[in-house]
């Protein structure tokens, strides 16, 4: 029986734009080639992390909603662990997924664009 689950990858900050597409076309696929499907995917920007992860101390988070049955996961999790560019990855059982979001699926969103809440003045 298929279950929903989400992926949650942090992948190395210091990859070039088109690195970053292919290590995550690259999740994408090992997630296809094990039996799930993947009905979501979330990219965020670089965010800092709260302690250094293999002395990095900056991240890419994607977060991958799939369906797949348990011995999927199983596969999944044996094959990221072999993946370089990842520091880490948490797979997790969801009972429903999340609505996406219209700002989420932004590869890249610039910092000066979020406002902070205050003036400038």
């Amino acid at each position: 029986m298929s279950k929903k689950y989400e992926a949650c990858v942090l992948i190395v900050p210091d990859l070039a734009p088109e690195a970053l597409e292919l290590e995550l076309a690259e999740v994408e696929k090992v997630m296809v080639d094990a039996g799930a499907s993947v009905a979501q995917k979330d990219v965020w920007t670089k965010r800092q992390l709260a302690y250094p992860i293999k002395k990095k101390t900056e991240g890419v988070y994607a977060i991958f909603y799939v369906e797949a049955e348990k011995t999927a996961v199983k596969k999944i999790t044996d094959t990221l662990r072999m993946r370089n560019n990842l520091l880490r990855f948490l797979i997790i059982s969801k009972k429903k997924f999340p609505k996406p979001s219209p700002v989420s699926s932004e590869p890249e969103a610039s910092v000066a664009e979020v406002s902070d809440g205050r003036s400038d003045s």
